[in-house]
């Protein structure tokens, strides 16, 4: 079974799951909203996976590339993993590469 969560930050007319239209989020509150769901709705058979598309600026919000990366680690403990794709030429690889190495450390591509 597939089942698809969007959660758009900063656009809102986009909900998730019929909630309510979410007002500009930090990338952090988008992200962890995101992995909440997933791993309420997770079951044995599904892939639990946040897939995050995102230029990495944490300008708003959580910041500490640390501590949202042991936070990735912390989900993963859940089984709920979390793969990112940078956009544009100037995302936080940092941050990006840290959230996916933290959810699944060695799995880069």
């Amino acid at each position: 079974m597939f089942r698809l969560l969007c959660v758009s930050i900063g656009n809102p007319s986009l909900s998730v799951f019929g909630r309510s239209p979410l007002a500009a989020q930090t990338l952090h509150d988008g992200w962890l909203l995101g992995a909440e769901e997933v791993a309420r709705q997770k079951t044995p058979t599904s892939l639990n996976r946040v897939l995050l598309l995102s230029d990495g600026n944490a300008n708003v919000g959580l910041q500490d590339v640390d501590a949202i990366k042991s936070q990735c680690a912390q989900l993963a403990d859940n089984e709920v993993t979390t793969s990112t794709y940078g956009l544009d030429h100037q995302f936080n690889e940092h941050l990006m590469i840290g959230m996916a190495d933290g959810s699944r450390p060695g799995l880069l591509w």
